[in-house]
């Protein structure tokens, strides 16, 4: 059965095994010849993943805080 309004329906048990029971945004992409689709919250936690193996389990954010902080510091030090 053709869709006029371009969308792509999945089937209920699909979308609950993603968590997109209620819909959502998802990211897509072609991949050899293959159509991908994610959530972007799944998006997200992969990224998350591969930073923390990159940077650490530390927190970052205050991390990289600190790091401006003591370079505004010596800016100012330079004045």
């Amino acid at each position: 059965m053709p869709w006029t309004d371009r969308s792509l329906r999945l089937p209920a048990q699909m979308r609950r095994r993603v968590g997109l029971e209620q819909g959502g945004p998802v990211l897509v992409r072609v991949e050899d010849g293959e159509i991908r689709i994610r959530t972007v919250r799944d998006s997200i936690l992969r990224i998350q993943k591969q930073a923390r193996k990159l940077f650490g389990q530390s927190d970052s954010v205050n991390r990289f805080i600190d790091d401006r902080r003591t370079e505004a510091k010596r800016e100012g030090d330079a004045e």
